[in-house]
């Protein structure tokens, strides 16, 4: 398991993670955040330049470790600027370098790309209609997520070797990895520290947009961070990967039990929901290719259970310096969330006028930017409109959200990607079924969550899509590789050791 997803580039991806974030702090608390965003722009664009897939590596290593890649910004221009726009711009241009510069065009295959057909069409739908009928502020702020499928040209003209995935799913762990220990260090300060260190703790994760922390009561949070999802999919796949190995219980238990400490620490409904059809899907996913050590998996899964809530009490009763809770306080908050509260009410609320919007144009949709009014509960914008009457284009219904701006075709554009990407990841030969398994529940994850809590219209959900179509099996006419010039070599392509994901019959 560590060779497979611990070793080398998963120590450099956290070590990376871990500088930006103390960049972030610096840039925040001097207001220099242009910096950092001028060399990450530049950085980016120089590994595009010299080969595609490390600059698809900064890509991702930049959504695993922040969600809303507002981790350095910029707003003294038009148009405010952040971390995840200088990564694209910057990936963007040096991408069209590397072509310029090796005197070659990327080699485009039509049937690799007709799954995003439909949804591409529904997006143009939904631009179109939003900037004829909505606010044009409004409908590019609604709709500019989906650009991030812009990435989509460069993953599938790239010749994914078996290291090049290997080195992917390392840096997918260490996002995940990097998730779990801002949600511990969050945790232990909300636990910890005075009123004066929460409130500017508080004020600096909202201004960077990195978690929203709730007040429960009682001394205890909710600590939710939207890219926690990367963690929670690196646990479906440690799962199919135990399913086909025989590892030690402690490590894998060890690992599982991180995972599971995230979703109880996130108090998320809407993880939940997704995590239980992920692991239905899971389970009969490994049935149907052989596997019946059902009983090494349930005692893996119960102890990292166990360890889950070993691992939270000793961060929140950590007695150094004086905790503020006990292990009472802990449970109950778990106990409230699971109990009705306004957040629920107000997305029940949501409904009948989401419905009335979509059924006033079924067909075409309404446009990026729609927005839908409806009474809320939420002491905070009763705070603002005494009457309760709320007006956003920012809904919780992900899949109803979709039909009312993209028409039908959005959702069975989303819903036909779905289809395509697991026939194909589900037909990895024997010594490759624990990827395609652990990704297809992964995705399954995903979708099931997205009705509860929009993540396919976020880059979060978007960048997932595009992750999983680097581990697509070889097509039967590989991918003509780019000639460079001397000096600037592809990267390795040596005969992978045992480790690596997709060629190797030997599962470690």
């Amino acid at each position: 398991m560590r060779e497979q997803f611990f070793h080398q580039h998963f120590w450099g991806g956290l070590a990376a993670m871990f500088v930006a974030c103390l960049v972030a702090i610096f840039a925040y608390r001097f207001d220099a955040g242009l910096f950092p965003l001028a060399f990450a722009a530049v950085f980016t664009a120089v590994l595009a330049a010299r080969e595609p897939s490390l600059g698809l590596a900064a890509v991702f290593g930049e959504l695993f470790s922040n969600p809303h890649g507002h981790l350095f910004f910029f707003d003294d221009l038009a148009i405010p600027v952040s971390l995840r726009m200088a990564v694209f711009i910057g990936f963007f241009v040096g991408w069209a370098v590397f072509f310029i510069r090796t005197g070659t065009l990327p080699h485009l295959h039509a049937w690799r790309f007709a799954p995003l057909i439909p949804l591409t069409l529904a997006i143009l739908i939904g631009f179109t209609v939003g900037l004829a009928s909505q606010p044009t502020l409004d409908a590019f702020k609604d709709g500019n997520a989906y650009l991030y499928l812009l990435y989509a040209f460069p993953i599938l003209t790239t010749e994914w070797t078996s290291a090049r995935k290997h080195q992917l799913l390392q840096l997918f762990a260490a996002g995940a990895v990097w998730n779990l220990l801002l949600t511990l260090v969050i945790l232990y300060v909300f636990t910890h520290f005075d009123e004066g260190i929460l409130r500017s703790s508080y004020v600096f994760l909202r201004d960077i947009r990195l978690a929203e922390i709730t007040n429960l009561g009682n001394g205890t949070h909710r600590i939710f961070i939207q890219s926690q999802f990367f963690t929670l999919a690196l646990g479906a796949l440690l799962l199919a990967f135990m399913s086909f190995s025989h590892r030690k219980i402690v490590p894998a238990s060890v690992a599982l039990g991180s995972v599971i400490a995230v979703i109880l620490l996130s108090l998320s409904r809407s993880f939940w929901i997704g995590i239980a059809a992920a692991f239905l899907v899971l389970l009969i996913l490994l049935a149907r290719s052989g596997v019946r050590a059902w009983f090494p998996l349930a005692l893996r899964t119960f102890l990292g259970g166990v360890f889950a809530i070993i691992l939270i009490l000793v961060v929140a009763l950590f007695p150094l310096p004086s905790q503020r809770l006990g292990g009472g306080e802990l449970a109950d908050a778990l106990r409230r969330r699971s109990e009705t509260d306004v957040a629920v009410s107000s997305r029940w609320a949501l409904i009948p006028p989401m419905k009335n919007a979509i059924a006033e144009h079924p067909v075409f949709g309404s446009g990026f930017g729609q927005r839908v009014s409806f009474i809320t509960d939420d002491p905070r914008a009763r705070e603002l409109r005494p009457d309760g009457v709320w007006s956003t284009y920012a809904m919780e219904w992900g899949w109803l959200e979709l039909w009312l701006k993209m028409g039908i075709l959005g959702p069975l554009g989303f819903l036909f990607l779905f289809v395509s990407l697991v026939v194909q990841l589900l037909k990895q030969n024997t010594h490759q079924a624990w990827v395609g398994i652990g990704l297809v529940s992964g995705l399954v994850f995903l979708y099931a969550t997205h009705a509860f809590s929009p993540y396919l219209n976020h880059p979060i959900g978007l960048g997932f899509l595009l992750f999983t179509m680097a581990f697509l099996p070889t097509p039967a006419h590989p991918i003509p590789q780019t000639a460079v010039p001397t000096g600037l070599p592809l990267l390795k392509q040596t005969r992978a050791p045992s480790s690596a994901v997709s060629l190797q019959s030997e599962v470690k």
